[in-house]
This record gives structure tokens, C-alpha cells and sequence, in this order.
């Protein structure tokens, strides 16, 4: 069996959410890849990356907050949650629920005009 099988994503986004302050009394699973992601009540979507990917994750939401910070329309995380939460080596992240598909804004633009700087103080993005 593979590691994506064997693992236990559900009581590992459960531990998470409860460690953070989340409803998790009704889980629903939406996709399983390399990252398992779940909805949760209130609109949160979570995020449960494969091992090893704590530092990456939180680049990730620290980049998001500072877009959000910036005006600059992204996908974001739950405010006021400290995160990521490393449950058993894997990084597990809070974001809203992007709504249903629509066409782009032009929020390219917004991250170009951002200034350069502040991207060196999250490093790489990998």
C-alpha cells in the first residue's frame, strides 16, 4: 500500500482544528493527491501537506497574509489561527473557501506593483 493510502488524513486535520480552536464536527473530504484537503464548517478549507513541508507551508501563509495585508485579491488564510500546525511531521493550513469559479480580476498587475523588498523577508518561494 502506499503512504497516501496508509495515512489517516481525517483524524490528522480532526487534531489539527481542535489544536487551533476549529469546528470539526463535520469533515468533508474533497480531494486526496500529494496534499489532502477537507472543508470544514464556517467556510474553512484545510490543507494536510505530505511530510517535510513545514517551512514551505508557512512561507505560504505568510505570503498570503501579506497579499491580503496589501489589497491584493488571493486566496487567505484564517486570521487569527497560529499556523501551520505540524501534526506528525505534516504541515497542516487554515484557508477561506474561494467561492465558485469566476474570471479573473486583474491582480497581476497589484502583485507586480508590490514593492521588492518585503519578498526577501520570506525567502525562496518554492
Amino acid at each position: 500500500m502506499s503512504k497516501v493510502v496508509e495515512t489517516d488524513w481525517l483524524t490528522i486535520v480532526r487534531s489539527a482544528g481542535a489544536a487551533v480552536g476549529l469546528d470539526v464536527d463535520q469533515v468533508d473530504l474533497i480531494q486526496v493527491s500529494e496534499n489532502a484537503i477537507y472543508r470544514l464548517p464556517g467556510c474553512v478549507v484545510a490543507r494536510v501537506s505530505r511530510p517535510g513541508q513545514l517551512a514551505a507551508s508557512r512561507r505560504e501563509v505568510n505570503v498570503a497574509r501579506w497579499l491580503e495585508a496589501s489589497g491584493v485579491s488571493a486566496v487567505q488564510a484564517v486570521p487569527n489561527v497560529d499556523q501551520p500546525v505540524d501534526i506528525g511531521g505534516r504541515a497542516v493550513t487554515f484557508w477561506r473557501e474561494l467561492p465558485s469559479h469566476h474570471h479573473g480580476t486583474p491582480t497581476l498587475t497589484q502583485l507586480h506593483q508590490l514593492p521588492v523588498r518585503l519578498l526577501i523577508y520570506f525567502g525562496p518561494l518554492q
